[in-house]
């Protein structure tokens, strides 16, 4: 094989050898850094109603009708 063949591929299989070893010493790091990331469950907790435990405020219900209106208006009264 010729000499420059060689010094070539030596150079090459230097620089894939230097990028696995970043890329692993990157995933060695990745769990940690996820940990980091990740909020804890009890602050993605989404907003529920008190009323219906729907995905919205209190008071939001999309399905109204009279007595439910009159139940969030005695709901909003007793918790201003």
């Amino acid at each position: 094989m010729d000499h420059n063949i060689f010094n070539t591929l030596e150079a090459q299989n230097k620089i894939l050898t230097q990028q696995l070893e970043a890329l692993n010493a990157q995933m060695t790091r990745l769990p940690q850094q996820i940990q980091v990331v990740q909020v804890p469950q009890n602050q993605s907790q989404e907003i529920r109603c008190e009323l219906c435990r729907g995905d919205h405020s209190n008071g939001h219900c999309a399905y109204q009708n009279n007595s439910f209106k009159k139940n969030v208006f005695i709901w909003k009264i007793n918790n201003l």
